[in-house]
């Protein structure tokens, strides 16, 4: 399971050591804000967007492509392609 999280700001992780004040400066000056990748037992940096707009799209898109890989996991397994049959949308 992966979790993906956008910081709003990075004067908690300036606090507790993990980036510079100057990198924390910097990056509140031009409004970047990072999109974290929680993996099993990791913690990475996924993306670095401008403004919390393309922290979300980026967000989103690493959901929807995460979800991509696992139902093409799923779609080789016979059993599962009845039940995603009725869960997906029909376009």
């Amino acid at each position: 399971m992966v979790i993906y999280v956008g910081l709003s700001t990075l004067t908690y992780l300036k606090k507790g050591g993990r980036i510079s004040s100057v990198a924390a400066v910097a990056a509140d000056v031009l409004k970047i804000k990072p999109v974290m990748k929680f993996g099993v037992g990791k913690l990475d940096v996924y993306q670095k967007c401008r403004g919390m707009k393309n922290a979300r799209k980026a967000m989103i898109d690493a959901m929807k492509k995460n979800l991509r890989r696992i139902l093409r996991r799923l779609m080789k397994q016979e059993n599962y392609i009845l039940w995603l049959h009725q869960v997906l949308p029909q376009k």
